[in-house]
């Protein structure tokens, strides 16, 4: 990549879209390099809270984050239990040495934080929706935003997690399931963890669950199921009351007193992979490459490695051959994946 600033023309060195944790994760790693970073993003809000590996704390250092502020007010989780079809309750600790213990984290708190790291290390930040993308007449893309405005890169990385973008209209995706994560609205709100949680993950005849108990014993519940077995819209609260009292573990945990299970929210919880990963100028990094289950507590993890990584890629000197041993971990990436799951729900 280049070390120079935005030319005349308005051409940046890397444009990224999505500014969650791949795609801040890339702009910090591009800016270390020299080169002029802009960001398009709408930052939403709608992922329930999540667990990531206490390696996470590692590579954030490894990327330059400062910690304290970074992690502030992140519970710790320090036991975990999980319950499977057998019934029976398995408890340990948390701590994975040398790293210590896993951390409960908000997507969108954690992203905006990311975010201010970039800008401060001198990345431009633009609210906007790209609507399209096209290639100049010479090396580079010029992207067009739905607030009428343009934007031309020499290079470009995708980031949008989870949301579909139609620009990459093609590039076909390939999914092991269609489960969506299924939680009460308030969450996002009223998440007072403490500084300590515990995980509890159960499995049920839909799916499993995912949650978390505070402090004070108050626990926070998720579930992922296939979408097929999700009820019509306007029956969705019962449909959720009654699996979590049919629970054996959750259904006995006490609820935060502004947490409403009647207003839920649903988003998409699945196992899916991008056909291609890469090309010329451009890469894909997060879960619009690979997503995987939520649960699993690597979403964020894989995210600011991979926005590492596509920098990696796109400011390599030998292109055609760095783009092939990407492409390469890439299908190896997602067999792998789906060889974990299936072990995973072998021994569910």
């Amino acid at each position: 990549m280049s070390t120079r600033l935005v030319n005349p023309a308005g051409q940046y060195d890397l444009a990224i879209i999505g500014g969650g944790p791949a795609g801040a994760s890339a702009a910090c790693a591009a800016r270390r390099l020299g080169a002029s970073v802009l960001v398009i993003d709408t930052m939403k809000i709608g992922r329930p809270p999540e667990v990531i590996p206490a390696l996470a704390l590692s590579i954030f250092k490894e990327q330059g984050f400062e910690l304290n502020g970074l992690l502030a007010g992140c519970a710790r989780v320090n036991r975990f239990a999980s319950i499977w079809t057998d019934g029976k309750t398995r408890q340990r600790s948390c701590i994975s040495a040398p790293f210590g213990e896993d951390i409960v984290v908000d997507r969108y708190v954690l992203a905006k934080r990311m975010r201010s790291a970039a800008e401060q290390m001198g990345a431009i930040w633009r609210s906007a929706k790209v609507k399209d993308i096209s290639r100049t007449s010479g090396t580079g893309f010029v992207l067009a935003n739905s607030d009428g405005s343009t934007a031309r890169c020499r290079q470009l990385i995708i980031a949008t997690g989870r949301t579909p973008f139609g620009a990459l209209q093609g590039n076909k995706v390939h999914w092991a399931d269609s489960q969506v994560a299924i939680y009460p609205a308030q969450n996002a709100q009223a998440r007072e963890i403490g500084d300590s949680a515990e995980f509890i993950l159960e499995t049920c005849f839909d799916g499993w669950w995912y949650g978390l108990r505070a402090s004070d014993q108050s626990t926070y519940p998720v579930l992922v199921a296939e979408a097929r077995h999700v009820a019509r819209h306007s029956a969705w609260s019962h449909w959720f009351n009654d699996k979590l009292q049919a629970t054996a573990h959750l259904s006995k945990q006490s609820w935060p007193k502004r947490y409403a299970l009647e207003d839920l929210r649903i988003c998409s919880a699945r196992t899916s992979a991008h056909r291609t990963p890469c090309g010329d100028g451009w890469s894909l990094a997060g879960d619009v490459r690979l997503a995987i289950d939520p649960a699993s507590g690597n979403g964020v993890l894989r995210a600011i490695q991979d926005g590492v990584r596509a920098v990696d890629l796109l400011s390599a000197k030998h292109g055609p051959r760095s783009r092939r041993d990407f492409a390469r971990h890439h299908v190896e990436d997602w067999q792998s994946t789906l060889t974990q799951r299936a072990r995973m729900y072998a021994a569910g």
